[in-house]
């Protein structure tokens, strides 16, 4: 009997452990940071806060730029609407 509980345990604990595994994995795809890895750049305003709409962004304002290595500091000089 010790023998089927220990095996029982062990399978238990195999299959918790493969659980948070793919949680974990699941969950680090949503961070953010992975599209710099992809190419991409997160673009950030002056309070810090992500720009996702560029008719949010007058003319000259000064935007932070975050690449998979390192990041710049630009000035706004036009916007278009849409996916130009």
């Amino acid at each position: 009997m010790n023998h089927r509980l220990a095996a029982a345990i062990t399978s238990l604990i195999s299959a918790r452990e493969a659980r948070l595994a793919a949680a974990s994995q699941a969950l680090d795809l949503l961070n953010p940071a992975h599209v710099l890895d992809r190419g991409y750049a997160l673009v950030f305003n002056v309070a810090g806060i992500p720009v996702t709409d560029a008719a949010t962004v007058p003319v000259g304002s000064r935007m932070r730029i975050r690449f998979q290595r390192g990041a710049a500091e630009a000035t706004v000089t036009a916007t278009s609407d849409g996916d130009q």
